[in-house]
């Protein structure tokens, strides 16, 4: 049942055209062949030449948009090969092009050719993963072709073909080393078939296939007319068919895949981070919900408890220890809570609506006096600040900015707070400035730390995580804040907010 898809696709018109055109062509060539076999070989030569410039002119050209130099390996090599395969066919028996050498000629040319195809195709497989200089690997290529060219045509290089013989124990040799580095090479590429895409994978899989066969048939020939040099063209043809579809044709019909692999699987990869960060942030709101409701309904059993206790055990030692547990209880009732806001904050989206910080400002003010009515703070809150804010955060860092100063002014003669803005260095910045006690700048380091207390839990109650929750409400609006204090004078809180791209903190 599986394979009807691929049957199916096998069928599809464009398909079957395809292999009727290529069946026609094949004919056409073989025709050709039988009649003028140098024409033949023109064909099929010019064919690979001009595939392999086409290799080299999208490896080049795509260079720089790619995170790999796998394409420009290959399409430098490609160039290289082509141009000594057009040497090969000027040189080949009929063609008259280089008076004085014989059938030998091309033969060498040819082997070099393939000896370059083959060990360029294994270090391309390398460059998989690897980003090269160009012009590098072009020098290399460039300085390789210099040295090796001059021994052919000096005759310096061992011959390859003998007229009236055949092939020469080294050409037949050489064949079959070639072949072993083309089976090296494909092992290579099935190692790294998940950084290739999977089109030109098979493809490039399939051309290295048929330059084997090509290679076995090209070590049976005895006439460079004969049969098996004909059946060795053949498979080389559709080799570079096969790099044709795979390279140039893919890049053009399929460039994400083909040039911007990289690019398109590293977006597949951040879509898939989000979604499972989106996915995580929902599973910790949800565990931290359970978790808030499974440690508040006890700590609730034990006030109404304690409460109870407290009326029935009036003046006694035992309703002393009852109160320290009652006091207990709160500080771990607002433990969790700034718990809560503090992992609240870290995954919550920052949301951007236009915001009264004076309003907001003066609600948390509201509140705080409500709770302290014996405390007389003088508080003066500047008008009209307005601000582009997520209004929940934002109401959070005001409401442990205030806490924060309404606590530190506790034993203050004439305790104040003052909440305004300033304009410095061109930025708008907000500030919240008390006259309490104050702490020493060289512990500034430690100010937003969670647990982090400059003085004792005896002197000053809190949970020691307020000022870290107000750190990562403003870093979430891509502000900053900090703190300047004298010991016995007071502190000054300032905060920028630059909520232009708004986003959650990690």
């Amino acid at each position: 049942m599986p394979t009807r898809p691929k049957l199916r696709s096998l069928l599809r018109p464009t398909v079957l055209l395809q292999v009727f055109m290529a069946t026609i062509i094949f004919l056409l060539l073989y025709v050709v062949s039988r009649s003028n076999y140098l024409l033949f070989h023109g064909i099929a030569e010019v064919s690979s030449i001009v595939v392999g410039f086409a290799v080299f002119a999208v490896g080049w050209n795509s260079h720089r948009f790619s995170a790999s130099s796998f394409l420009l390996t290959l399409g430098i090599a490609h160039l290289f090969v082509g141009f000594i395969d057009l040497l090969h066919t000027f040189a080949y028996k009929g063609m008259g092009v280089f008076v004085g050498f014989d059938a030998d000629l091309p033969t060498q040319l040819w082997i070099v050719a393939r000896y370059l195809q083959s060990i360029s195709l294994l270090i391309a497989s390398i460059t998989v993963k690897r980003v090269v200089n160009r012009w590098a690997v072009f020098g290399v290529y460039t300085t390789v072709t210099v040295l090796v060219l001059p021994t052919i045509f000096l005759r310096l290089f061992p011959q390859c073909y003998v007229e009236g013989y055949g092939l020469t124990p080294f050409k037949i040799v050489s064949e079959y080393i070639i072949i072993v580095i083309l089976i090296a090479a494909a092992l290579l590429y099935r190692f790294q078939r998940e950084h290739l895409d999977q089109r030109l994978y098979q493809l490039l899989m399939l051309s290295m296939l048929m330059t084997v066969f090509a290679e076995f048939s090209f070590t049976l020939y005895t006439d460079v007319y004969g049969v098996f040099n004909v059946v060795g063209h053949y498979f080389k043809v559709v080799s570079f068919v096969c790099i044709y579809l795979a390279v140039v044709r893919g890049s053009l019909t399929r460039p994400y895949e083909i040039l911007f692999r990289d690019l398109e699987a590293s977006r597949q990869r951040e879509a898939e981070r989000a979604q499972t960060l989106e996915r995580t942030n929902r599973e910790l709101e949800a565990f931290a919900a359970a978790v808030s409701h499974d440690i508040k309904s006890p700590l609730h059993s034990i006030k109404m408890l304690t409460g109870l206790l407290t009326l029935q055990l009036d003046g006694s030692e035992a309703l002393q220890q009852i109160r320290e547990i009652e006091s207990s209880a709160d500080r771990i009732q607002d433990l969790v809570k700034d718990l809560l806001d503090l992992s609240r904050v870290g995954f919550k989206t920052v949301e951007l609506t236009p915001v009264s910080l004076t309003v907001v400002f003066q609600e948390a003010a509201e509140v705080l006096r409500k709770q302290y009515p014996d405390r007389d703070v003088q508080m003066t809150i500047a008008p009209d600040m307005q601000v582009n804010a997520d209004v929940g955060l934002i109401r959070l860092a005001v409401q442990n900015l205030l806490d924060n100063a309404w606590k530190f002014t506790a034993h203050s003669p004439s305790p104040s707070v003052v909440v305004g803005w300033e304009m410095q260095a061109g930025t708008r910045v907000f500030y919240v400035r008390d006259n309490g006690i104050g702490f020493d700048m060289s512990q500034v380091d430690r100010l937003f730390r969670p647990f982090e207390r400059l003085h004792s839990a005896k002197e000053y109650s809190g949970t020691g995580i307020g000022l870290s929750i107000v750190e990562r409400v403003i870093r979430a609006h891509h502000g900053r804040v900090w703190a300047q204090s004298t010991p016995g004078v007071g502190t000054v809180f300032y905060f920028t907010l630059h909520s232009e791209r708004p986003q959650g903190l990690p």
